[in-house]
């Protein structure tokens, strides 16, 4: 496991992911650290991604962890206003609209949470 915990380290370097200074993990770190989990790509930068995340959030307090969902869920959340919009102008056939409410009401936090999934069934397999 060292082995592994090894080479993950030596991919956050080179990809410039990591810690410049080693304060304190904050609930807005964290959430930066999501919105990068759901726009980069590339197995390794998400797996050093969802590390990082996990790591950071097992330090926080009781209630910084409280903090951190309550903003986790502002972040990533459905736009309300853009689903009334969407929803008051659908026209059923009209398949773009369609996709457009789909993507709307697919939340954000939908693919941050496969990332943490899959780092941590890839963390199970060794």
């Amino acid at each position: 496991m060292k082995q592994h915990q090894n080479f993950l380290n030596s991919i956050i370097q080179r990809i410039g992911i990591g810690r410049v200074s080693q304060k304190q993990p904050s609930p807005e770190g964290i959430i930066d650290l999501c919105h990068q989990l759901i726009s980069r790509r590339g197995e390794s930068t998400l797996f050093s991604l969802a590390k990082l995340v996990l790591e950071d959030f097992e330090k926080l307090s009781d209630e910084q962890k409280k903090v951190f969902f309550l903003k986790l869920l502002k972040e990533f959340s459905v736009d309300r206003d853009q689903l009334k919009s969407a929803i008051s102008d659908l026209d059923i056939d009209d398949d773009r609209q369609l996709r457009d409410l789909h993507r709307i009401i697919e939340q954000r936090v939908k693919n941050f949470l496969e990332g943490l999934t899959r780092y941590q069934t890839e963390l199970q397999l060794y």
